[in-house]
């Protein structure tokens, strides 16, 4: 079974399995930190956090066969064969580089230390902070163990590129323990300048917008918790926004883009 989602529309709702990585959101007590992490190219922590997910994140260049080619920042798992998985985390392209496609995979490690993706992952090309995820079943052979891998893409010839990953999450589920998803549908009027926010299983409590590298412009609560709410956009500048629900469902979002 699988199941990817790429943000419009994506919830952060998750079951209650347990995290079977260290150091999700690259950070420590003292600020950004890779520990627990392996990479064979470039990678370094940025002050560029993904939406509710601490005050850091990791930046990791692309493999390419001319210079540098590898996995990208990868973590050992604790993952066993015929597990269903859930596997999931921001990120986003740096913008002013080359765009590849990036996201998140399971590698299988063999006994030599190679690892092989699988292609498990969702993907994206955007610049602006995306939530992906994915829930499959891992399938491991003998002596073979999981990599999760936050996957920077592949560029050729002269190009460089880096992405950003944040809030990584892997771990066990069932299917008995994936929760129904706030369903949202929205509608920008540019000449009235609002933007309409509704979800036909949950209650809306509060919408906050970010911008394109996740900075919060704006917070609504709805006057009553109610299944619609309408956002004032006229004052925002030309740009691409994420509207990012809380919902009695958990939180859901929706990128707009103002022209």
């Amino acid at each position: 079974m699988r199941a990817f989602i790429i943000l419009l529309a994506v919830s952060l709702t998750l079951p209650g399995s347990a995290q079977f990585l260290q150091n999700p959101s690259f950070e420590d007590g003292n600020g950004g930190s890779l520990a627990d992490w392996q990479h064979d190219c470039m990678a370094q922590s940025a002050a560029d956090p993904a939406p509710s997910s601490g005050s850091w994140s990791a930046e990791v260049e692309a493999s390419n066969p001319q210079g540098c080619f590898g996995p990208g920042l990868y973590q050992l798992a604790n993952g066993f064969d015929g597990m269903l998985f859930y596997l999931g985390g921001w990120c986003r392209n740096v913008a002013g580089t080359t765009s590849p496609s990036i996201g998140f995979d399971i590698g299988i490690m063999d006994q030599g230390g190679a690892i092989a993706l699988t292609g498990l992952g969702p993907t994206t090309t955007d610049t602006a902070w995306t939530y992906l995820y994915t829930i499959d079943t891992l399938h491991l052979g003998a002596n073979e163990q999981a990599v999760v891998v936050c996957n920077p893409g592949v560029v050729g010839g002269p190009a460089f590129a880096t992405a950003r990953f944040d809030g990584v999450m892997f771990f066990e589920t069932f299917p008995w323990g994936v929760p129904e998803l706030p369903r949202l549908t929205s509608h920008l009027d540019i000449a009235g300048g609002t933007l309409s926010i509704a979800s036909t299983n949950a209650r809306i409590t509060q919408v906050r917008i970010l911008d394109s590298i996740g900075r919060e412009v704006m917070t609504v609560r709805p006057t009553n918790s109610s299944s619609t709410a309408r956002l004032p956009i006229h004052g925002l500048s030309p740009g691409s926004y994420i509207a990012v629900a809380i919902t009695d469902k958990g939180e859901s979002a929706q990128r707009f883009v103002m022209p």
